[in-house]
């Protein structure tokens, strides 16, 4: 086997590897012990046709194809040991040259973990730290929560009077342009709270004041940016009947409402657990919001070479991250950008200097982690497996949409990084 190793300055390395025919045979070979299991040969057991059999039964060209991955698996590994090449993202690995009884050409080109030496990340922590707000609940808050509590289990009833806003209203409507009803333009008994702002801008306006069983007629501009294009910025007309109004009664705030919510005996145990859940929750954001600032904090002073294949992979997991988000919300991925009036493209570019600084972050963790001895245990993993896999509703959802290796990986990473702010947080104590 030859290899020629090229470091280069943009913290990648491109590795050319050619490997003699007579070098390829344990790969062949283990490429057509493969198909032989696979494929039903006449005559002979699962994975114990001859070489030659398999050769004339598969094609010598598809046995190379096979034989090509085993052999990029069998020598890069080493390669790479050797070189003492400390690799990082997902290589980009191509076949130069590929016939069979002539050598096998490949190169890959995958970033390396740039040398780079860490500020003192103990005054940097413990600067940030100083900064930390102690979280307070305010008595508004707690209204809020209280009143959000009531409206949850409000009871509606009929109101005898001109709706307003809050109401719950039913109404037969149809929406027309130039005399034509729009298609999917009219609706009976369509509820809608007034105020909610869920139906087009100015629609629920024109509805208060109006009693149960009034009509009326009234024209709406459509909003420039409305996601029906064919409507953007144009007048529709708006015929309506009132068929229900109802107003909402909240329940008292009373002892006997605190303990239909749980295990509660009175308003003021109620308070408490919300007030506490309130604070829980503003320490959890500011804790976040000072992990966020230590790490901004020491990649400024931190001077590394990112190379450009690790940025793109970064861009990569951030679009699938959003698109996800987009699919989860019932919407396609296509429509939200032409809402944004972005292509991927203009994403990937306005995200630029963001994956950059993630890349460059996700590396600094890794630097503070091997520099330290940081490793998270094997129960820790576990634990931050089973929070992973807590988002799926069944274990066969689970193995249909996550590959366990990459699942490990990644909560190794969690909990990695869990253990590697909480040694930054102990710095400044």
């Amino acid at each position: 086997m030859k290899s020629d190793v090229k470091r280069n300055s943009d913290a990648t390395v491109e590795i050319a590897v050619v490997l003699e025919d007579t070098e390829m045979r344990p790969y062949l070979e283990r490429a057509a012990e493969k198909f032989s299991q696979e494929k039903t040969i006449e005559g002979f057991r699962p994975g114990k046709a001859p070489f030659a059999i398999v050769k004339n039964a598969v094609g010598e060209m598809k046995l190379y194809e096979r034989a090509i991955a085993f052999a990029i698996d069998g020598t890069l590994p080493k390669i790479i040991r050797e070189e003492k090449l400390r690799v990082v993202g997902r290589p980009e690995i191509a076949v130069t040259k590929v016939a069979p009884g002539n050598p096998l050409e490949f190169t890959l080109k995958t970033a390396i973990v740039p040398d780079f030496t860490l500020p003192d990340i103990h005054s940097i922590a413990k600067k940030i730290l100083a900064g930390k707000i102690a979280p307070t609940v305010e008595e508004k808050e707690l209204d809020d929560a209280l009143h959000w509590l009531r409206k949850s289990r409000a009871t509606k009833k009929s109101a005898l009077r001109p709706a307003a806003k809050g109401d719950h209203v039913e109404i037969d409507f149809k929406a027309k342009t130039n005399g034509t009803v729009l298609e999917k333009g009219s609706s009976e008994n369509h509820p809608l709270v007034l105020g909610e702002g869920k139906f087009v801008p100015g629609f629920e306006d024109r509805l208060m004041g109006m009693s149960q069983g009034e009509e009326a007629s009234f024209s709406v501009a459509m909003p420039a940016d409305y996601h029906e294009k064919d409507l953007a910025g144009k007048t529709v007309d708006f015929d309506v009947t009132i068929n229900k109004v109802e107003e909402e009664e909240l329940p008292e705030l009373s002892d006997e409402f605190a303990k239909t919510l749980g295990k509660f005996s009175t308003v003021a145990e109620l308070k408490e657990n919300i007030e506490g859940g309130l604070r829980q929750e503003k320490e959890t954001k500011e804790r976040e919001r000072i992990r966020i600032a230590i790490a901004d904090a020491i990649a400024e002073s931190t001077d590394i070479t990112v190379a450009n294949i690790l940025i793109q992979s970064e861009l990569d997991k951030m679009i699938e991250e959003l698109r996800q988000n987009i699919d989860g919300m019932g919407l396609k991925f296509d429509d939200y950008l032409a809402h944004l009036k972005k292509t991927e493209v203009d994403l990937r570019k306005d995200w630029l200097t963001d994956a950059k600084r993630r890349v460059k972050i996700a590396l600094i963790l890794g630097a503070i982690a091997e520099e330290r001895k940081i490793e998270p245990t094997l129960e820790e993993i576990e634990s931050e497996l089973g929070r992973i896999l807590q988002k799926y509703g069944t274990p066969e959802e689970a193995a249909r949409d996550i590959d366990p290796d990459a699942a490990r990986d990644y909560a190794r990473s969690i909990a990695r990084n869990e253990k590697i702010f909480r040694y930054l947080e102990m710095l400044a104590v």
